[in-house]
């Protein structure tokens, strides 16, 4: 094979890696997509950007800390002007961003080590991508960002550690980048920074050359100045700040969230080392009914302890990029551990996507160790055509992840759809008053508030959110509840609408239901009484079953009767078999609200 077929093949697999963001790409260009959940707060700050309102630090967290850096919010902004502040902006601003660091890594690779490790570090990122799912192109959001981003700032440590202080700087500004998108990768970004530090300095002094600081802070400061000194500045004019936030939930224990444990770590590792793993077409460790990874058994670790004894035993004689890849995974290896042994709260996918290529890159960097091994003549002949090996293995996830991007159409939630039908009904009453708060009503997760939110914001209209939310949706939408005419409560589940739509002084500003007026009056009566009842006692957590089929195993008579308990769940599954929500708005005067009334009969408001 030829030099220049070699570097075909090569520029073949880059872009079969890429293949799904131009399919994000093109699929999702001028669709009518309606950002809920987390991605409508990313929708409405990436609008604040160049605002005076400008985002200073990061996406928000559920614990009242932020990301330390606004990076997410500046990379997306430019997408959103460029479709008019529509949210497919930010879909195809998310696939842009990680087919730019797909191809920046395999430029990097093949620039200074030639087309054989571009197409090395593209089999690495395609693969990663391969234990995702479309979700990871089609829902703008952070951690998904900088899902690539991560394995374009290995790449870059690799080559420093290879040729002795290049591209540091960048290294910096990538890892800045990272910390930025997602504060989980701290841990990561500091021990690989330090690895390369250490190797750049043990090498200089070894062959007696002077390191390069001042070329690399020459060349760091600009970008690192433009990126940090936002959320310097958010410390300043906002006291306490965002940082002190952070210190106090990570490494001062103000957080009584438990931690994950070794043993749970363990068992989230080996998953991505079973007989079959998720990055080689294996199932993935979520629990579907609750979200979280459940991880796998710890005897699968034996797998990635004889790839590292393995790399130990062919780390002396093979060349400097071999070494350093192998020292890299060793060091991510131990790393991920700790890192998520650490980890608080929730053991949520998205927290450790880094898992993925820390497992493939300690699979590849192995398999390049024990290419060294066979003859130079073997590996001159026979190279080229080993980067031709690349090409159906990178296909075959490019296709299925083309195919799962295009069958995914442009409706990422179900709550997309109610959102609209919401919005629409809230604009033909008028539209909200100029002081009205909008909050959520028993339970935030399908994002329907944050959807009408940002959607009524998005069409001009003033919105508004309670004091001590400014860090999530902009410090401009606070309202003094003082100075607010009307309180909004979004309500995506049926019960919570029920119960609400039933308090003295209520009123319905828009309502979604699959069931007809009278079937929606009797469920209404029934949930409402069933919630007064339930409601300060023992069995007040039965409230939140009130929407399902099998609401019947949780009640008694003292409840509901035994007809009415089966009437209930009768339209329940009626409910739940249409596939639509039974959701609404319903609106109170800021005076007379539940919340500052303490009404009792309100099961629950907001956590």
């Amino acid at each position: 094979m030829s030099r220049s077929l070699e570097r075909r093949v090569a520029g073949l697999v880059i872009g079969l890696a890429v293949a799904p963001m131009i399919a994000t790409i093109v699929t999702q260009w001028g669709s009518d997509y309606l950002p809920v959940q987390d991605f409508a707060v990313m929708d409405l700050r990436v609008r604040d950007v160049l605002t005076a309102d400008t985002p200073l630090v990061g996406v928000y967290s559920q614990f009242a800390w932020n990301h330390p850096g606004p990076i997410v919010f500046w990379l997306l902004a430019p997408f959103s002007w460029i479709s008019g502040g529509a949210g497919w902006g930010l879909v195809v601003g998310t696939a842009t961003i990680q087919a730019a660091a797909v191809l920046v890594t395999s430029a990097i690779a093949w620039k200074f080590h030639g087309p054989r490790w571009a197409a090395f570090w593209a089999v690495l990122s395609a693969i990663s991508y391969g234990a995702t799912g479309p979700w990871m192109l089609l829902e703008p959001w952070n951690p998904h960002i900088a899902f690539p981003i991560f394995i374009l700032f290995l790449c870059i440590a690799w080559h420093a550690t290879t040729e002795p202080g290049a591209l540091v700087a960048s290294l910096l500004v990538v890892g800045s980048m990272l910390v930025q998108l997602h504060v989980g990768y701290v841990p990561l970004v500091g021990a690989v920074g330090a690895w390369t530090l250490f190797v750049v300095i043990r090498s200089r002094r070894r062959d007696d050359e002077p390191i390069p600081l001042a070329p690399i802070v020459r060349r760091a400061s600009p970008a690192l100045l433009v990126l940090w000194a936002p959320p310097i500045a958010e410390n300043l004019a906002r006291p306490p700040g965002n940082f002190p936030h952070l210190l106090s939930y990570f490494v001062l224990g103000g957080s009584s969230e438990p931690r994950a444990g070794l043993n749970r770590a363990l068992g989230l590792v080996a998953n991505q080392f079973r007989l079959l793993p998720p990055w080689a077409g294996g199932t993935s460790d979520l629990d579907p009914s609750t979200g979280l990874a459940t991880g796998s058994s710890i005897w699968w670790l034996i797998v990635p302890t004889l790839l590292a004894v393995a790399g130990v035993g062919l780390w002396r004689g093979s060349p400097r990029r071999i070494r350093a890849l192998l020292e890299l995974s060793w060091l991510l290896s131990v790393v991920g551990i700790v890192t998520l042994t650490l980890l608080r709260g929730k053991v949520a996918p998205y927290l450790f996507y880094w898992r993925i290529p820390l497992a493939v890159l300690l699979v590849g960097a192995v398999a390049a160790a024990v290419w060294t091994r066979f003859p130079p003549s073997f590996r001159i002949a026979g190279g080229p055509y080993l980067s031709m090996l690349a090409v159906p293995i990178v296909m075959v996830v490019a296709i299925s992840g083309t195919v799962d991007v295009v069958r995914a159409g442009p409706e990422v939630s179900p709550f997309e759809a109610a959102t609209r039908r919401l919005v629409a009904e809230v604009q033909q009453a008028g539209g909200p008053k100029e002081t009205t708060i909008i909050r959520w009503a028993g339970s935030p997760l399908g994002g329907l508030q944050t959807g009408v939110l940002n959607e009524l914001d998005r069409r001009g209209a003033e919105v508004h959110i309670d004091e001590g939310a400014g860090y999530e949706y902009g410090y401009h939408r606070v309202l003094p509840i003082e100075q607010a005419s009307e309180i909004w409560y979004v309500a995506e589940q049926g019960f919570a609408f029920s119960v609400l739509s039933g308090v003295p002084g209520a009123r319905v500003v828009a309502a979604q239901t699959p069931l007809d007026q009278n079937e929606e009056a009797e469920l209404r009566v029934l949930q409402r009484k069933a919630a007064s009842r339930l409601h300060g006692g023992n069995q007040a957590s039965k409230i939140q079953q009130l929407d399902s089929p099998l609401v019947v195993f949780g009640l008694t008579t003292e409840t509901l009767s035994e007809p009415q308990q089966r009437r209930l769940a009768e339209l329940n599954t009626l409910v739940e078999r249409s596939e639509m929500c039974r959701c609404g708005i319903v609106a109170f005067d800021a005076t007379a609200s539940p919340a500052q009334l303490g009404d009792e009969r309100v099961i629950p408001l907001q956590g």
